[in-house]
């Protein structure tokens, strides 16, 4: 992170955002170009899932690396 005076380091703090958020956005790089999508998701015992089809651009992107 580049302003570390911004960065969120209180696990509370992090599972609070986490759970009262409805939606995250994952973004990924393509060509050098950045590709940013909004996803559902949920947080549950330390994990965070992702709800995504099997295809699409950010699945094609990711399984190139």
């Amino acid at each position: 992170m580049r302003r570390s005076d911004k960065k969120i380091k209180h696990k509370r703090i992090i599972e609070w955002i986490l759970k009262e958020a409805q939606v995250c956005r994952i973004a990924v790089c393509n060509d050098n170009k950045p590709y940013i999508v909004p996803m559902n998701f949920a947080y549950n015992d330390n994990c965070l899932y992702l709800h995504s089809a099997c295809e699409g651009m950010k699945i094609d992107i990711l399984r190139k690396k």
